[in-house]
């Protein structure tokens, strides 16, 4: 019985970047969906906040996600707005006392205004010179969403190994973690072959466990475009079919690595067993027929809660990944 209880709070989070995709938002598979990180409120060096872009867009995907029990949090930064990066105007923004309460403010105006459930705050990346900012903004954050009941998380690093990660991840300081609600780890992005490797999300894991974040905390973010074409995972599965089973395609000369749905589904299965939850970025380059990624999580959470591990082998995304030993030997 306990094994269906651990995945009742399981986490399927599809970041949903507005200003990418023309994708209309009955696409959006938002009864498979347990959050949307609706992405980005981009920070200024003074810590006001620029409007959203798709005011009605945001509106609208909040009321489709809220008739599906589906929560919507606000992502707050992302690596750079019109090619600038954002790191500066976080570093700014939470330098004083004040430019910090106003940035706070500014964000909490945002969720007020238009109902988000929460923020994700995705500053990438806090340095030795600005932990302490980072903190005193994390910090400061979270108090005020609690006294509108709402919650806090962060987008993080993945880890190579159990023990190392980046330099950034060493100036996420306890007090951070303990404030957020659950943290969404970028696992992907090493680099061009090794995009996104299974192996690399365990290890992600692996760190965050053994940084004292607790199992239920940790979202395992899972990509759906390649490199270094950066080919959408939907535009690849357009071209052939039969790229949605496998990890690297060609496509006019060009070689993309990716994730295809067996090594999405290991992850998956790998998560449910060892983490909180999973997070695709971006859900908006999922497929729309039977090679979506977002029914695949929802088919084999429903067969774990119904089969437990012991029959993961039966799952037919799995029958095409390569090294399904690998992930027996870590769940059992």
């Amino acid at each position: 019985e306990d094994k269906k209880e651990n995945l009742d709070d399981f986490r399927t989070v599809g970041y949903y970047s507005y200003d990418l995709f023309e994708e209309p938002l009955e696409n959006l598979q938002t009864d498979k969906l347990t959050h949307i990180m609706y992405a980005f409120l981009i920070p200024q060096k003074d810590g006001s906040v620029l409007p959203l872009a798709e005011e009605e867009n945001a509106r609208q995907l909040i009321e489709k996600a809220h008739n599906d029990n589906c929560k919507v949090y606000i992502a707050v930064g992302g690596w750079s707005y019109k090619d600038v990066p954002l790191q500066s105007a976080f570093e700014e923004a939470s330098k004083t006392p004040e430019t910090r309460k106003k940035l706070v403010e500014s964000i909490i105006s945002v969720v007020e205004d238009y109902g988000f459930d929460g923020v994700e705050l995705d500053w990438e990346y806090p340095n030795s010179a600005s932990s302490s900012n980072y903190e005193a903004l994390i910090l400061e954050l979270s108090a005020e969403l609690k006294k509108h009941e709402k919650h806090l998380t962060a987008a993080l690093n993945g880890a190579w190994s159990q023990t190392e990660g980046p330099e950034v991840s060493k100036y996420v300081s306890d007090a951070c973690l303990d404030a957020f609600e659950f943290i969404s780890v970028m696992s992907y992005d090493m680099n061009n072959e090794q995009h996104s490797p299974f192996w690399f999300a365990n290890t992600s894991i692996d760190y965050w466990l053994n940084r004292g974040v607790s199992a239920d905390k940790i979202v395992l973010g899972m990509p759906l475009y390649a490199r270094p074409t950066f080919m959408q995972y939907r535009h690849l599965v357009e071209k052939d079919k039969s790229f949605a089973y496998t990890d690297f395609a060609e496509v006019g000369g060009k070689v993309s690595h990716y994730n295809g749905l067996p090594t999405l589904c290991k992850k998956t299965v790998l998560a449910a067993k060892k983490a909180g939850g999973v997070m695709l970025f971006d859900v908006n380059e999922d497929t729309n027929d039977n090679t979506s990624t977002v029914s695949m999580i929802d088919e084999t959470l429903s067969h774990i809660e119904k089969n437990g591990f012991d029959d993961i082998t039966s799952l037919k995304f799995l029958e095409k990944a390569d090294n399904t030993d690998e992930l027996i030997g870590i769940i059992k």
